[in-house]
Formats: structure tokens, C-alpha cells, sequence
């Protein structure tokens, strides 16, 4: 439903969010809208109909994402029921393996993340098996290792139906400790690079993560990745600097005085500078 205003939330509304919040009824949305008038400046939108089926809750009991009955995954916050519906308890990891193929969501935000979930609504049980997990290592100063981690894990659900659903995450993630540490070898946050694939068919999941296993450095510096983008380490350092006066530089850790990005940010960054790119007359240089 489109952005509203403060009198046009349906009073049969089921589901209703303001900034990064959600609200259960119209009534708990207009109650917190009267009582903290600046949330009126916020995005509003309502829906009537839609009822939460699991939420996961994390510290405190705080709630992480909701799923809904019309196949939206919702993040943030929640005006919480008495009683917390749970028909995904038994593939809550799973499910958050979509919502991170998803991502990145801002709070608040809502879509379908794929109709597959709704399939594992009161699942009976699921286990997980890693097919294959490979770890690459760069030293990038005294105790500092950075690591990039390909693991490809097969899931089985159990489904309430009596059936087995078999499904392949693929993720990637490069890590570079903040503090000297030995080499990061399990997936965890604070990373300088992840990404999720939930594929269902194991010829495309095996194929996927062997298009992904190439043994690439898990960080690399200015001067390292500019031949492979066929430019200099000066104008390459002068792009990354423009990007970041625009907030949309790459992300990069320093040691000493040593600036340490991941390749494919790079080369996101440059092919995207205006001007540049497909279409554009500017060809990309494969790495």
C-alpha cells in the first residue's frame, strides 16, 4: 500500500508501519502516532488482511524479522502480541539464509522473499550437512590475517505435509579482524563482504560454488587491483576518493597505513563511476 497519512490508516488494518516500527492494529499505530507526534514525519503504510506467522526474537527478546501470511519477511521492530506465533521453528536458520540472500533491507522494509518459506510452515524438523567449506588467507600485517570463506551447506526439511525439501546454501564472506587475532574460519557478522545464494537444485548449487572457489585473495590493495582494471593505483586511488566525498566509497580496513579492500567492491566502484559502465562506451576489463 502506498505511503499515507495519519487519518487514512484503515481501522482494519492488520498491519501497519511507521518508519522502521510495525503495528499489529490501526489502533496501537495511532496511539504511539498521538502520543510521539514526530513519528507523523515518517513513511506510513497499512495493510488489511496480512497476519504474522513466526517471529524470531533475538537478546532481550526483541523481535528480528516477521513473517507474514501474504509472504513478506518484515525486519525491525514490532508492537509485539502476548503470544508469539512460531510455525518456523524448526528452519529459523534457514529462513534467515533468505533474508540475507535478500539483503542488504533497510529497517522497516517488507517483500517477498520467495514463497519456498511458506512451504516449511510447522515443519516437523530440518538438518544441515556442509558439502564443502574452503578458506582462503592473505597476511596483512603483524597477527593480522584477512580470510575468504566459500562454504556451500545442504538443508532437509521436513515438511508438515510428510514430504522432504532438499535446499543448497551458498555463502561468501570475507573477514579482516579489527583486532590482531589468528584467521577467521566460521561465518559470523562483522564482515567486510558477505553474500548468500539458497538454490534448490544441486547441479546449479555445485556449479555455483565451484564458479565462486577460485582461490582469489581475500583482500587486496589499490595498487594490487588497478591492472586488473586497467587503470594506475593513482587514479584508482582518485576514484575511490571521489566515491567516498559522494558516500558511495568501498568499504576498506587499515592496517598502519595500508588501506585493504575487497576486489569486487572495487571493481563495483569503478564500473559504476558516472559515465562509465555498460552501454556507456566504456568496456570493463575482466580481473
Amino acid at each position: 500500500m502506498p505511503d499515507i497519512r495519519t487519518d487514512d490508516i484503515p481501522d482494519t488494518a492488520t498491519r501497519v508501519r511507521v518508519g522502521g516500527k510495525t503495528y499489529l492494529s490501526a489502533a496501537s499505530a495511532r496511539a504511539d502516532l498521538e502520543l510521539y507526534p514526530y513519528l507523523r514525519e515518517r513513511e506510513i503504510t497499512a495493510d488489511c488482511g496480512p497476519i504474522p506467522l513466526h517471529m524470531k526474537t533475538g537478546g532481550g527478546h526483541i523481535v528480528r524479522w516477521t513473517a507474514w501470511s501474504d509472504g513478506q519477511i518484515v525486519r525491525g521492530r514490532i508492537d509485539r502480541p502476548a503470544d508469539l506465533p512460531s510455525r518456523l521453528s524448526a528452519t529459523e536458520d534457514l529462513v534467515g539464509h533468505l533474508i540475507r540472500e535478500a539483503a542488504p533491507w533497510r529497517e522497516g522494509d517488507a517483500r517477498p522473499v520467495s514463497d519456498r518459506w511458506m512451504r516449511w510452515l510447522d515443519a516437523t524438523g530440518a538438518s544441515d550437512e556442509q558439502v564443502s567449506l574452503t578458506v582462503d588467507e592473505r597476511a596483512v600485517g603483524p597477527d593480522r590475517i584477512a580470510t575468504r570463506l566459500v562454504g556451500l551447506t545442504r538443508y532437509t526439511v521436513h515438511c508438515s505435509d510428510g514430504t522432504s525439501d532438499a535446499v543448497w546454501v551458498l555463502r561468501e564472506q570475507v573477514s579482516l579482524p579489527d583486532e590482531p587475532s589468528g584467521p577467521r574460519r566460521t561465518f559470523g557478522g562483522g564482515a567486510m563482504r558477505a553474500r548468500t545464494s539458497v538454490l534448490d537444485d544441486e547441479t546449479a548449487a555445485l556449479a555455483a560454488f565451484a564458479a565462486l572457489d577460485d582461490h582469489r585473495p581475500p583482500v587486496v590493495t589499490s595498487t594490487d587491483a588497478a591492472p586488473a582494471l586497467g587503470t594506475t593505483p593513482a587514479a584508482l586511488r582518485q576514484a575511490i576518493s571521489r566515491a567516498h566525498k559522494n558516500d558511495s566509497g568501498p568499504y576498506s580496513e587499515s592496517v598502519g597505513r595500508t588501506n585493504w579492500y575487497v576486489m569486487e567492491d572495487l571493481r563495483e566502484m569503478w564500473n559504476s563511476r558516472p559515465g562509465h559502465g555498460p552501454g556507456r562506451g566504456h568496456t570493463r576489463t575482466a580481473g
